[in-house]
């Protein structure tokens, strides 16, 4: 799991190595995207909206099973270090998988009745 500061500097040199050595070299790379994603997104100044808190950790990437039909989505889990709220992160929308893209088989549209 990495840490995301929304004021400072996103990831160190030594929690990437960690991340890298304990996750594999594709997770980490998606991480640093999420991270990258977030900082354009939300920009520098995004505190938890139920505490305030501006730090964030970063991980891990989990695989939600859809309720209808077959398939799952890949998400980004994002945590509030103080209060423990947890916002998902799109891997798919946010376009993080990178390499990982082409293994995705896009789940099909649930049928309306």
């Amino acid at each position: 799991m990495s840490s995301f500061d929304a004021v400072s500097s996103p990831v160190s040199d030594e929690t990437r190595e960690v991340v890298e050595q304990a996750v594999g070299h594709e997770e980490s790379a998606m991480l640093d995207r999420a991270i990258e994603h977030l900082v354009e997104h939300w920009g520098n100044e995004r505190p938890c909206p139920y505490c305030g808190h501006r730090v964030w950790d970063i991980g891990p990437v989990v695989e939600l099973p859809l309720f209808f039909g077959d398939g799952s989505i890949a998400v980004v889990t994002i945590t509030c270090q103080r209060c423990a709220h947890v916002v998902l992160l799109n891997a798919m929308t946010a376009q993080l998988l990178g390499s990982l893209a082409d293994k995705v088989v896009e789940p099909e549209a649930p049928i309306h009745e």
